[in-house]
C-alpha cells in the first residue's frame, strides 16, 4: 500500500518535470513566433527598398527603406516576436506622412530571413542595420528607434549603445522575463530563461528622450509592465496610456501625441 502511495505521488511530480523540461528545451519556439509563409522579396511599396545587412556571424537580414526627405529624422522600426516586419506598416506610413524617413526592420528567421532567432542574435542584426544606416550618411542623431512588443527589447538595447535622437517603445515590457513568469506562474522561469531581454536595466542608462506607450487592455505585455520601465527612466520621458487599448497600439491612437513629442525634442 505504501509502494501504491508513493507512486501515486511520484506521477504529477515526473509529469511536470517532464513539462517543464520540454519548455526548457523548446523555449525558443514559445518565445520566437515568425509566421511561415511571410516573404521579403516583395517591397511594401514602390517607395520602399531593400536593404540587406551581414550581420558579424554572417547572417544576411533585409530590410526595408524609405528614405527621409532631407533634414529630416529616420524612424527604425523594430517588429514583434509574432509576425514580420510589415506589422509596423500603419506606424511606417503614419510617419512618412509626418515628414519621417522610414526603415522596417527584420530579424534573422523572419520573413523568410536565414538563421535563427535569439536575443544575441537579434541585437546582431539590429547593430549591421544601424551601421548600414551610419555609412548611408545616416547618423546617429537622425534615428529614433522604435520597439513593439519584444522590439521594444531590441530598441532599448540600440539606445543604450547609440547616440540616438529618440526611443519610442510601444506595449514595452521591462523584462521579458517577468512577463513570461506572468504567464508561466508554476514554471522556475527565472532560472530557466536563455533570453531574457532585460530593457530595466538598460533604460535606465540610457541618457535619450524615451516616449512608452501602453494600453490598459493588453493581455500579452500587461500595462504594469510598461509603468514599471517608464518609473526607471531618465527625463525627458514621457508615458502615454490608452484605455481599453489592447496589445496593438494603432497608430490613430497614438501618432500624434507620439510625433509632437519628437518635435518638440532638440
Amino acid at each position: 500500500m505504501r509502494r501504491f502511495a508513493m507512486l501515486l505521488l511520484a506521477i504529477p511530480i515526473v509529469a511536470y518535470v517532464l513539462v517543464v523540461a520540454a519548455i526548457y528545451v523548446g523555449q525558443r519556439r514559445l518565445l520566437f513566433l515568425p509566421r511561415p509563409g511571410v516573404e521579403t522579396a516583395i517591397p511594401p511599396s514602390p517607395a520602399v527598398t531593400a536593404l540587406r545587412t551581414e550581420a558579424e556571424d554572417g547572417v544576411i537580414v533585409t530590410h526595408w527603406l524609405a528614405p527621409a526627405p532631407a533634414g529630416r529624422p529616420t524612424a527604425v522600426l523594430f517588429h514583434g516576436n509574432a509576425g514580420a516586419a510589415g506589422d509596423l506598416m500603419p506606424w511606417a506610413e503614419g510617419l512618412q506622412s509626418a515628414g519621417y524617413g522610414v526603415v522596417l526592420a527584420d530579424y534573422r528567421g523572419y520573413s523568410g530571413n536565414p538563421g535563427t532567432p535569439s536575443e544575441t542574435g537579434l541585437y546582431a542584426d539590429a547593430r549591421a542595420l544601424l551601421a548600414a544606416l551610419n555609412r548611408r550618411g545616416i547618423e546617429d542623431r537622425d534615428i529614433v528607434l522604435f520597439g513593439w512588443s519584444l522590439g521594444s527589447g531590441v530598441a532599448t538595447e540600440m539606445a543604450l549603445e547609440h547616440r540616438v535622437r529618440a526611443l519610442v517603445l510601444l506595449a514595452p515590457f521591462d523584462s521579458a522575463v517577468d512577463v513570461a513568469a506572468g504567464h508561466y506562474p508554476w514554471v522556475p522561469v527565472r532560472a530557466l530563461m536563455w533570453d531574457r531581454f532585460d530593457s530595466r536595466d538598460k533604460i535606465a542608462r540610457v541618457d535619450r528622450p524615451v516616449m512608452i506607450v501602453h494600453g490598459t487592455a493588453d493581455d500579452v505585455v500587461p500595462v504594469a509592465r510598461g509603468r514599471a520601465l517608464f518609473a526607471v527612466a531618465r527625463e525627458p520621458k514621457r508615458l502615454l496610456i490608452l484605455p481599453q487599448v489592447g496589445h496593438w497600439i494603432d497608430p490613430a491612437h497614438a501618432l500624434g501625441a507620439v510625433t509632437d513629442f519628437l518635435e518638440r525634442r532638440p
